[in-house]
């Protein structure tokens, strides 16, 4: 048993590292929507409001199966909720999949389409995203990088002695808006 992070975001599988933490007694799987950067309304309509409403729907959702689950927070550029299960339980992952789905998954991708940043906005967001990560401790990362190289750079930099952590939380604040959901 363990904590977990699992997601039926499209997004999650490619956007940063899977936390798991042992030694938890009935294991907490934390599950969470996407990204969000500020509460302005995105292109495709969906606004931060909406969407943390479809966050906190899907959660209804896996509640109303039978599971305790956390009040929606956000963390670092996630919104999302703790399932009260054990980490090998399969079903709790295919409620949270279907609650997902049915509630929260059209409104994340409108909303995380919107946080794209193109043209001058972009290289202005990717030199935010340079200084945040040269204050971890990665200073490799350049305009020209796509997000594999990013990806790449901050696990170098990891044996280099880089705040790993905070590296990381750079990534996931940035990678929505620089390279797209």
């Amino acid at each position: 048993m363990g904590m977990g992070r699992f997601s039926g975001s499209s997004t999650k599988s490619r956007r940063g590292r899977l936390a798991v933490v042992g030694g938890l007694a009935a294991g907490l799987i934390a599950v969470g929507g996407g990204a969000a950067m500020n509460a302005a309304s995105t292109l495709d309509g969906a606004s931060e409001q909406e969407y943390i409403n479809a966050v906190q729907d899907a959660a209804n959702c896996v509640s109303e199966a039978g599971y305790q689950v956390s009040p929606v927070t956000k963390t670092g550029v996630t919104y999302g909720f703790s399932v009260n299960a054990d980490g090998s339980d399969g079903r709790a992952q295919a409620i949270y999949d279907g609650c997902h789905s049915a509630h929260t998954s059209v409104t994340e991708r409108a909303y995380l389409q919107g946080l794209e940043t193109h043209g001058p906005d972009r290289e202005s967001v990717y030199q935010e995203f340079i200084g945040c990560l040269r204050k971890a401790g990665v200073d490799t990362v350049t305009t020209a990088d796509d997000e594999s190289a990013v990806t790449a750079k901050i696990t170098t930099a990891e044996a280099n002695g880089a705040n790993i952590d905070q590296a990381w939380q750079c990534q996931q604040l940035y990678l929505i808006p620089l390279f797209g959901a």
